[in-house]
């Protein structure tokens, strides 16, 4: 049962998420496809799978934090959360693209982010369980993910808008927030392997095996 809903929350996550044009709602269904991504390390059940999660949604967690504090400042600069109000975002706003743009990758797993060592650990958990046809169709949504990362990726830097001239205000907080974020994203991407084994010790606690 619990693997039965581990794909059906990838899966419907991402599917859900392609056909949005808005950017707060896109990130929501994706939010459901990287929760069913973490259960794919506890439906391994052993103690590097439940640190795999955990260390998964550590990642989340820092990831997210940069997504959305982008969007909160575009979104409250446009008056909408429409995706093309990322429209020429690196003209705009090149700090705040930059910080999208990890925080994207992020999500997407691609190196060197923390997204990657985060999938990377908690497919490798579900090959070692014997479970690698679960890894394989995380891998295949994680496929499916990347695709609509990129399209806003693309929105941002490719992408041209009437509103280009106009610049996006950043408080000193909000731009030390996602600083700290995006450190926070390479820093678990290039040296994940101490949060790892935090991780991994409390996973232990749960399943000691």
């Amino acid at each position: 049962m619990l693997v039965a809903i581990t794909i059906v929350t990838m899966t419907l996550g991402n599917m859900l998420a392609i056909f949005q044009n808005n950017i707060k709602r896109m990130l929501a269904y994706s939010s459901i496809a990287q929760a069913g991504y973490a259960l794919i390390g506890l439906v391994a059940l052993t103690g590097d799978g439940a640190g795999a999660s955990m260390f998964y949604l550590l990642m989340y967690v820092v990831t997210n934090v940069a997504a959305f504090g982008v969007v909160v400042l575009v979104s409250t600069q446009a008056e909408s959360d429409d995706m093309r109000d990322f429209y020429g975002l690196s003209r705009r706003a090149p700090y705040l693209a930059l910080a999208m743009l990890f925080a994207l990758l992020s999500l997407g797993g691609i190196p060197p982010t923390a997204g990657f060592i985060g999938k990377f650990l908690i497919f490798k958990a579900a090959v070692d369980a014997g479970l690698w046809w679960l890894a394989l169709i995380g891998v295949l949504n994680a496929f499916i993910g990347l695709y609509y990362y990129l399209t806003v990726v693309k929105y941002m830097y490719l992408y041209r808008s009437d509103e280009e001239s106009v610049r996006i205000p950043v408080s000193r907080a909000a731009g030390v927030a996602l600083g700290l974020a995006v450190f926070g994203i390479l820093y678990l991407g290039i040296l994940a392997g101490p949060a790892f084994e935090w991780t991994r010790e409390a996973g232990q606690a749960f399943f000691p095996f």
